[in-house]
């Protein structure tokens, strides 16, 4: 069973690769071509050492005494991270709104949000299935990725629904942890905020030289 929390499969630095994808966008955005190990920790809050070993594997994107050629090592981490596959991803729940800076999110990934599962009126971008539809959706079209932000079908457990028509991935934000033999990111915005309060009230602790 796969239930992958906080992060990805392949170590450390894989955990670390969007953060680079992110960076060198936005470098290549702003016309920089090039980029030392030094610079580019600087950008991500690593050390050199650390950039040098993450990005070791990609040797075609660094040359000693130059640096990285930002846009080789740009599309090497893209297809690392599959965000030169155009996969497409279903949206369960979630308002209108939400979804559609979902989708625009997504979209600068290389994921197309191909429909949002949900019975709420209002516009969005993203094409509208009725949750009583899903199944018939799913057994017509091809998609990759869900992402649940709520579960709207009445389905206990969703999971194994997702995986018989065909879903390769689940980005999972509800506060139940699903398990399935694909891989589940068990992601929810409620521990997100909960660790977030967390750092925050241990810092502060820190600061005036209090322990917990």
């Amino acid at each position: 069973m796969s239930r992958q929390n906080y992060g990805f499969i392949y170590g450390s630095a894989g955990k670390r690769y969007p953060r680079y994808f992110r960076c060198l966008r936005a470098l290549l955005m702003n016309g920089i071509m090039k980029i030392s190990s030094a610079e580019l920790a600087e950008r991500l809050g690593l050390t050199p050492s650390q950039v040098r070993a993450d990005l070791n594997g990609f040797g075609g994107a660094g040359q000693q005494g130059y640096g990285y050629h930002v846009k080789t090592l740009y599309t090497e981490i893209s297809r690392e991270l599959g965000a030169g596959d155009r996969m497409t991803a279903v949206i369960l729940g979630g308002e209108p709104s939400t979804v559609s800076y979902l989708a625009e999110r997504f979209e600068g990934r290389g994921v197309t949000a191909v429909a949002h599962v949900t019975s709420l009126a209002g516009e969005g971008s993203v094409p509208k299935v009725l949750p009583s539809e899903l199944t018939a959706y799913l057994e017509k079209e091809t998609v990759d990725l869900a992402v649940v932000v709520e579960n709207v079908t009445g389905e206990a457990p969703l999971a194994p629904l997702l995986v018989s028509h065909g879903i390769r991935g689940i980005w999972n934000m509800t506060q139940q942890d699903m398990e399935a033999e694909i891989p589940v990111l068990n992601l929810p915005v409620g521990d997100i905020m909960m660790s977030l309060c967390c750092d925050v009230r241990h810092a502060k602790d820190e600061k005036g030289g209090k322990t917990s």
